[in-house]
C-alpha cells in the first residue's frame, strides 16, 4: 500500500508569488480561473514604480499603451517586471512599452551602456552599426549612433540595409571596438 507523505508548506512570503505565477500561466493558456483575482494578486514593486514613472513622463502612443494596461497586473508585470538581458544572441525582446521589451528608451539604455563599457577599454573608440529591413531596425540603428556618438565614440552607420555578414567585415576592416546589428531575423513577428 502506498503511504502518504505530507508535503511541506511553501512560506508565506512565497504564496502571492505562485499564485501570481499559475494565475499568469492560464491566463496565457486562455483559461479562465475565477476564483483567483487579479486584483488580488501581489505585484512586484519594481514594476509598479516603473509603470508609474513611465506614465508621469508619457504621451502619444506610450500613453495609450499605458493607459490600456493600467487596470492589469499581469500586463504591468510582464512590461516592467525585469529588465532585459543580454545574452549570446544579444537582445531578444518583443517590441513595446516597458523596460522588458524593446522600444526606443530601452534601445538607447542599452547603447550607452555599450559606450560606458568601451569608454573603460584602452584605444580609439570606434563602432560599425548595420541594420535590415524589419520593422523600427533603421530608427533602433540610429538611436544607437546618436548615444554613441553623444558618448565620444566614432560611429559608423551604414547608409542602406545590412546583412551581419557585412557588420562582421565592417567591425574588422574599420577596426572597431565593436559593431551592433539590428535585426529581427530569427524573431517571431512581434
Amino acid at each position: 500500500a502506498a503511504q502518504r507523505t505530507a508535503l511541506p508548506e511553501a512560506p508565506a512570503a512565497c504564496i502571492p508569488i505562485l499564485q501570481k505565477d499559475v494565475f499568469c500561466f492560464f491566463q496565457r493558456c486562455g483559461i479562465l480561473m475565477p476564483e483567483i483575482n487579479a486584483e488580488a494578486i501581489a505585484m512586484n514593486e519594481f514594476a509598479q514604480k516603473e509603470y508609474e514613472r513611465w506614465l508621469a513622463h508619457a504621451d502619444g502612443e506610450i500613453l495609450e499603451e499605458l493607459k490600456r494596461i493600467q487596470n492589469d497586473p499581469a500586463e504591468i508585470e510582464a512590461h516592467f517586471g525585469h529588465k532585459q538581458t543580454f545574452g549570446t544572441g544579444g537582445i531578444r525582446s518583443v517590441m513595446g512599452v516597458g523596460i522588458a521589451n524593446l522600444n526606443t528608451y530601452t534601445v538607447r539604455q542599452t547603447a550607452r551602456g555599450l559606450a560606458a563599457y568601451l569608454a573603460g577599454e584602452p584605444g580609439e573608440k570606434r563602432c560599425a552599426i548595420g541594420y535590415d529591413c524589419r520593422h523600427n531596425s533603421r530608427r533602433f540603428a540610429e538611436i544607437c549612433a546618436a548615444a554613441l556618438a553623444e558618448s565620444g565614440i566614432h560611429v559608423h552607420l551604414y547608409d542602406r540595409l545590412c546583412p551581419t555578414p557585412m557588420l562582421s567585415y565592417a567591425v574588422r576592416h574599420l577596426h572597431c571596438s565593436a559593431g551592433i546589428v539590428i535585426s529581427a531575423s530569427h524573431n517571431t513577428q512581434e
